[in-house]
C-alpha cells in the first residue's frame, strides 16, 4: 500500500538525468519484529552509515529508468549470481540495486512511503541473520567486480 503522494515523491529525483533509480521507506504492519527490522533497515540509509554499507532498495518501494533497467537486468544473470553465491534467499532487489549503481545515481527518498505485510517467514528469528549473510555475499561479489 502506497501513501497518497508516493508516486510524485518517488519520481521527483528523475528530473536529474544522472538518477537511474529511487527507493523509499517500507513499513511493515504485520508484527512487532517486522517493524523492528524496518527500523534497522532505515538506519542503513543515514548518511554516516551509508558510506559504509551500499544502498539498496526493496521491491516494495522503488522506481528506475526503463533504459537502465533493460541495460543491466535479466533474470538469468541474477539467477546465475544467486547460484554462484549459494544464497539462502532470493535477493533480486539487492542485486538489481548494485547492478544499477554502475549506470548512475540511486536516490533514497525518505518521504516516499509504502506499507507492506511481510512474508510469513519474517516471523522466523533466523531470517535476519541469513539475509544479512546473503547480502554480505552479494556486496563482496560486486566489490570484486
Amino acid at each position: 500500500v502506497a501513501s497518497q503522494d508516493w508516486f510524485e515523491k518517488l519520481t521527483l529525483p528523475f528530473q536529474s538525468e544522472n538518477v537511474v533509480a529511487t527507493g523509499g521507506k517500507v513499513f511493515f504492519y504485520k508484527n512487532f519484529w517486522g517493524n523492528i527490522a524496518s527500523f534497522f533497515f532505515f538506519l542503513q540509509w543515514l548518511p554516516l552509515i551509508s558510506k559504509i554499507f551500499p544502498f539498496y532498495f526493496w521491491w516494495a518501494n522503488f522506481a528506475c529508468r526503463k533504459e537502465a533497467y533493460e541495460k543491466v537486468w535479466w533474470l538469468e544473470r541474477v539467477q546465475e549470481i544467486q547460484k554462484k553465491l549459494n544464497l539462502y534467499y532470493d535477493a533480486e532487489d539487492c542485486t538489481l540495486s548494485l547492478l544499477l549503481r554502475d549506470s548512475g545515481k540511486i536516490v533514497y527518498v525518505s518521504d516516499a512511503k509504502t506499507y507492506s505485510y511481510p512474508h510469513s517467514s519474517f516471523d522466523n528469528t533466523d531470517r535476519g541473520a541469513r539475509q544479512r549473510a546473503d547480502f554480505k555475499k552479494i556486496y563482496t561479489y560486486f566489490k570484486q567486480k
